[in-house]
């Protein structure tokens, strides 16, 4: 359970996630404080600048040839009616594109099991290493401005619970 990779020391108090399964569990009970981003060499959830969740060396691995892939392949066109082109990997057609908070909360509430995750250039709930739900555009620009809306959406579903 390495995170040598970290260029700042991992508080002791501090979640480490080993694989994709304990991070969506743990970004779900972390509840507003569920924006993994890439920072100090790796990936990390904060709360008010603390670090609150960490992902060992072989997780951060996986995320980063997540991406990677994703930036191989470009994806610009729409998906019924609504743009996608931020996207780097082409959204699968049983993906549900949603362009609105309401929409994206009903989806966030119907997979409490996941997480909304930033990757691929939006964001996305992914089932599987499968993305079933994409942000259009214009939500997932809304989101990057205001990350407490998605804070909000993770408080619904963990109170659902």
């Amino acid at each position: 359970m390495s995170v040598a990779h970290y260029t700042i020391p991992i508080p002791q108090s501090a979640t480490i996630c080993q694989d994709w399964e304990s991070l969506c569990e743990e970004t779900r009970t972390k509840r507003g404080h569920t924006m993994l981003v890439q920072k100090y060499g790796g990936y990390v959830i904060e709360d008010k600048g603390a670090i609150v969740l960490v992902c060992t060396d072989s997780l951060c691995a996986m995320i980063k040839e997540k991406d990677q892939q994703a930036q191989s392949i470009t994806f610009h066109g729409p998906v019924g009616g609504v743009s996608v082109v931020n996207y780097t990997i082409a959204i699968p057609q049983s993906a549900k594109i949603v362009s609105d908070w309401p929409s994206l909360r009903a989806a966030a509430i119907q997979r409490p099991h996941t997480s909304i995750v930033k990757l691929y250039g939006g964001f996305v709930i992914e089932e599987d290493g499968i993305i079933a739900i994409a942000c259009d555009e214009k939500l997932s620009a809304e989101a990057d401005a205001h990350p407490e809306q998605l804070e909000w959406i993770a408080e619904d579903v963990a109170n659902r619970q």
